[in-house]
Protein backbone atom coordinates (compact mmCIF):
# COMPACT_ATOMS: atom_id res chain seq x y z
CA UNK A 1 0.00 0.00 0.00
CA UNK A 2 3.35 2.41 0.45
CA UNK A 3 4.51 1.81 -2.48
CA UNK A 4 1.10 2.59 -4.14
CA UNK A 5 0.73 6.01 -2.42
CA UNK A 6 4.09 7.14 -2.84
CA UNK A 7 4.11 5.52 -6.84
CA UNK A 8 0.98 7.90 -7.11
CA UNK A 9 2.88 11.14 -5.19
CA UNK A 10 5.50 10.63 -8.08
CA UNK A 11 2.61 10.58 -10.76
CA UNK A 12 1.17 13.28 -9.60
CA UNK A 13 4.85 15.39 -9.16
CA UNK A 14 5.27 15.04 -12.89
CA UNK A 15 1.72 15.92 -14.02
CA UNK A 16 2.03 19.37 -11.72
CA UNK A 17 5.91 19.33 -13.16
CA UNK A 18 4.19 19.27 -16.97
CA UNK A 19 1.27 21.66 -15.61
CA UNK A 20 3.86 24.15 -15.00
CA UNK A 21 5.61 23.66 -17.87
CA UNK A 22 2.78 24.20 -19.89
CA UNK A 23 1.34 27.41 -17.98
CA UNK A 24 5.35 28.79 -18.67
CA UNK A 25 4.91 28.09 -22.29
CA UNK A 26 1.43 29.74 -22.57
CA UNK A 27 2.84 32.67 -20.70
CA UNK A 28 5.70 33.25 -23.64
CA UNK A 29 3.40 32.66 -26.34
CA UNK A 30 1.05 35.57 -24.51
CA UNK A 31 3.91 37.96 -24.12
CA UNK A 32 4.87 37.09 -27.99
CA UNK A 33 1.44 37.76 -28.84
CA UNK A 34 1.15 40.75 -26.76
CA UNK A 35 4.03 42.20 -28.14
CA UNK A 36 3.05 41.95 -31.94
CA UNK A 37 -0.13 43.20 -30.99
CA UNK A 38 1.82 46.22 -29.49
CA UNK A 39 3.98 46.48 -32.64
CA UNK A 40 1.56 46.58 -34.74
CA UNK A 41 -0.52 49.78 -34.58
CA UNK A 42 3.02 51.68 -35.20
CA UNK A 43 3.83 49.67 -37.83
CA UNK A 44 0.34 50.37 -39.54
CA UNK A 45 0.53 54.05 -38.35
CA UNK A 46 3.71 53.91 -40.77
CA UNK A 47 2.66 51.77 -43.41
CA UNK A 48 -0.48 54.47 -43.90
CA UNK A 49 1.36 57.47 -43.36
CA UNK A 50 3.19 56.26 -46.36
CA UNK A 51 0.36 55.68 -48.27
CA UNK A 52 -0.85 59.19 -47.25
CA UNK A 53 2.43 60.99 -48.62
CA UNK A 54 2.43 58.89 -51.44
CA UNK A 55 -1.58 59.88 -52.38
CA UNK A 56 -0.41 63.71 -51.81
CA UNK A 57 1.88 63.32 -54.28
CA UNK A 58 0.07 62.02 -56.64
CA UNK A 59 -2.99 64.45 -56.49
CA UNK A 60 -0.08 66.99 -56.49
CA UNK A 61 1.44 66.00 -59.70
CA UNK A 62 -2.00 65.68 -61.27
Amino acid sequence: MKSFIFGNLILNLKNIDINIKNKQLLMINLKAVMLVVSILPTISDAAGNELAMSIDHVTINR
